[in-house]
């Protein structure tokens, strides 16, 4: 926070100082709502052998394997993501429809936001009658903590929840988004935590589960990772 405090406060002393009037434009300027008005594609269809699959796996008392993800549904389903993320890093307009919905209906005292990554996302999938304007469901499989962070204000902070319900940190281990540190995951996390106690939102921060591997970097030792974040 300190350090946040000296930027705000650098910044405030850069934009004080009158800078040389620029010469007058040859070349009237683009309208600043060029990119404010870029719209999102058509959010993403979950193909039906993930939903079985995933459901299965939350089933009480099964005694039976899932049944599998089908591997044309996870190619194509893995692919349509990566495009998607080449072109929304952080994925703001997954929700943003939804949030707009939200956000015009009327006021949920007792609102609780999930953030977090497949494992938040599954709980939708898998119990989707638990979470609707009151419980709101905002994971998204594969993100980090910087991605969360990015996209916080808008899928936590703007509708205006009594609680939000934050798990993250995993795929952050797994370098989903490139090399990374505990000290950023940790980083990352408390930033979250301190904007929602800035709006007077309580936080319910949950453990990472454990992991040993990653199906998808099977090069990783992930376990002392893990348990170093959770410590």
């Amino acid at each position: 926070m300190k350090r946040l405090t000296a930027l705000a406060v650098l910044l405030a002393a850069a934009c004080s100082t009158a800078p040389a009037p620029d010469p007058a434009p040859t070349q009237p300027a683009a309208p600043v709502t060029q990119l404010a008005g870029t719209p999102c594609d058509p959010p993403l269809v979950i193909p039906a052998s993930i939903v079985a699959s995933v459901t299965a796996q939350f089933e009480e008392g099964r005694t039976t394997p899932a049944p599998p993800i089908s591997a044309e549904d996870r190619a194509t389903y893995q692919a349509n993501e990566a495009k998607q993320r080449a072109a929304d890093w952080g994925n703001l307009c997954r929700f943003r429809a939804a949030n707009g919905q939200l956000m015009r209906g009327a006021a949920e005292p007792a609102r609780v936001v999930f953030m977090g990554d497949s494992i938040t996302q599954n709980w939708g999938l898998a119990r989707p009658g638990f979470f609707n304007a009151v419980n709101v469901n905002r994971g998204i499989a594969g993100q980090t903590t910087p991605q969360m962070l990015l996209r916080f204000n808008a899928d936590v902070i703007a509708l205006k929840p009594a609680a939000v319900h934050i798990m993250a940190g995993v795929n952050d281990i797994a370098g989903n988004t490139g090399p990374t540190t505990l000290e950023d995951v940790e980083n990352n996390t408390a930033a979250m935590v301190e904007l929602a106690k800035a709006h007077g939102i309580k936080v319910i921060l949950a453990t990472p589960l454990p992991a040993a591997t990653f199906s998808w970097a099977p090069a990783l030792q992930p376990k002392e990772s893990v348990v170093q974040l959770v410590a």
